[in-house]
């Protein structure tokens, strides 16, 4: 996040490192087909603790609109210093140019080392075809079920984050004159349309279109989200609603809905479209709470210097890991014929150090000098 000093969050880059390092780690655990029923409780808790990779995106998505916020919320006024035009070419630069690299990067290691499927998760980014290829490079793989996890399985997010991008000014114009509460109710209208229209255009037109998170459906809510909460605690106009008393029993009563829908609605369609949603309240919450006076202490962990520079160069990480986890794991834990388990647990002392390693040289090479130093970037 390149801002001037006094806006620098530093608990931000605290919480970015831990979503980046809790993706890596479920990408770990779910990169070998590891039958838990015969483990050990705290063997089993280690590898089904990291599952929930799926929401460390979402909570990428809430702190991508907060810290877009930051700057607009500390000066109650959110309209943008430059042209959208000039936004969005400050966003493509920070966010494509590193991804295009990672995509080279992953389609040579494809090339020369980890192009042949071995029964890893790995195997969902294979084979690549030149639609694969175009598909990524015109952002538009996410939209196809068939193409969205090729080359590189954890790029499907980029997408999606660059078309909110695209609308951000529109939601920012929203903001001016329908206020806070509408346009929630409008980004939660726009986002059903669009889950609505991809179940009729597969049901009568049989396109196999990506149903369960399609276009920027739900996370232009979430990202709404995000600004709000930058809104709630950065604005001294709302100074007022950051001290009330029901923040911390509301963080509790969503954090049991989350729990609940999830186990209700785990195979249904709409599942992802409604508790995904509800995480994002909980983020959003959670974020107003480490805010008030009494959790400073989690806001000082959370701002301690490792955390902070895993969190500058968690885009890196999130780009780079997973090819880096299966060359790791094919060329080095393979070899080693240990149980699944003991395997498992070899991959993650092994990779993790050596995806932060490598991501800090991408982020020096590639990324950083693509971070723009102006006030209005993140």
């Amino acid at each position: 996040m390149s801002l001037n000093k006094s806006l620098h969050l530093p608990y931000i880059d605290g919480l970015r490192a831990l979503c980046a390092l809790y993706v890596v780690f479920c990408h770990i655990a779910i990169h070998q087909n590891i039958t838990c029923a015969n483990l050990s409780f705290i063997e089993k808790l280690s590898v089904q603790f990291f599952y929930g990779g799926h929401y460390a995106v979402d909570f990428f998505i809430v702190l991508s609109g907060y810290s877009l916020s930051i700057k607009m919320a500390n000066n109650n006024k959110f309209t943008l210093p430059v042209s959208s035009f000039s936004f969005l070419v400050r966003r493509a630069k920070r966010i494509l140019i590193p991804y295009y690299f990672s995509l080279m990067l992953s389609l040579l290691l494809i090339y020369f080392f980890i192009g042949r499927k071995t029964g890893t998760h790995w195997d969902i980014s294979l084979p690549v075809s030149y639609k694969d290829i175009l598909a990524h490079f015109f952002l538009v793989h996410d939209l196809f079920e068939s193409k969205m996890f090729k080359i590189n399985h954890a790029l499907w997010s980029i997408s999606v984050e660059f078309r909110i991008y695209i609308l951000f000014p529109l939601i920012l114009l929203g903001l001016k004159y329908y206020g806070w509460i509408r346009m929630f109710i409008i980004t939660i209208i726009f986002s059903s349309t669009l889950f609505l229209m991809v179940l009729l255009i597969q049901h009568y037109l049989n396109v196999n279109l990506t149903e369960y998170w399609p276009g920027v459906s739900p996370y232009i809510i979430l990202f709404f989200l995000g600004m709000f909460s930058a809104n709630v605690t950065l604005n001294s106009v709302m100074k007022p609603v950051l001290q009330c008393s029901y923040w911390l029993p509301l963080f509790f009563l969503l954090l049991v809905a989350f729990i609940s829908l999830a186990s209700l609605l785990r195979f249904s369609k709409f599942y992802y479209q409604v508790v995904d949603v509800v995480f994002g309240l909980l983020v959003t919450v959670f974020i107003v709470v480490i805010n008030s006076e009494k959790c400073n202490p989690v806001k000082q962990l959370l701002s301690s210097k490792i955390l902070v520079k895993i969190g500058s160069i968690s885009y890196s990480i999130y780009l780079i890991h997973s090819p880096i986890i299966q060359f790791v794991w094919l060329f080095i834990v393979k070899s080693s014929n240990n149980t699944p388990i003991v395997s498992y647990y070899i991959l993650m002392a092994l990779s993790v150090p050596l995806i932060i390693l490598l991501a800090y040289v991408f982020y020096v090479l590639i990324e950083k000098p693509f971070i723009s130093t102006s006030k209005t970037s993140k």
